[in-house]
């Protein structure tokens, strides 16, 4: 660890292979303006990510639109797979008349849910959150 915070930022740039060019000009690559840039839509347009609901099927004419999602890469990929997730997975709960307890039945199997795929950083979310 004190190796990194001792190194020029350049050097760590270059070993994360983020950044090309020579020391005096160094311009940054593609993956560094998508993973680390607030704003990565200021240099790819339409960069974001687009979910829309068609309730009734494809040849149906309703739909449901959510509002784009946009930020850095993996805050969009976080921010989608939460939709979908609010979406998608369905729960149905059923009272057995003989227990106490009830069966609770996802429509998806429960290990497989969006939200453990993924690790979840709040601060991030909430700082790109666009609902």
């Amino acid at each position: 660890m004190d190796q990194i915070e001792e190194a020029p930022l350049n050097s760590i740039y270059r070993a994360m292979d983020l950044v090309s060019g020579p020391d005096e000009l160094l311009y940054p690559k593609n993956i560094a303006l998508m993973m680390f840039n607030y704003r990565p839509e200021k240099f790819f347009p339409y960069s974001q990510i687009e979910i829309v609901q068609f309730p009734n099927g494809l040849g149906d004419p309703v739909f449901y639109e959510k509002p784009a999602i946009t930020g850095p890469i993996y805050v969009q990929i976080q921010n989608a797979l939460e939709q979908l997730q609010n979406m998608v997975l369905k729960e149905q709960i059923y009272k057995l008349p003989d227990r106490a307890q009830s069966r609770r039945v996802w429509n998806y199997p429960q290990n497989w849910r969006f939200s453990q795929r993924i690790g979840h950083d709040r601060r991030s979310r909430n700082r790109y959150s666009n609902h």
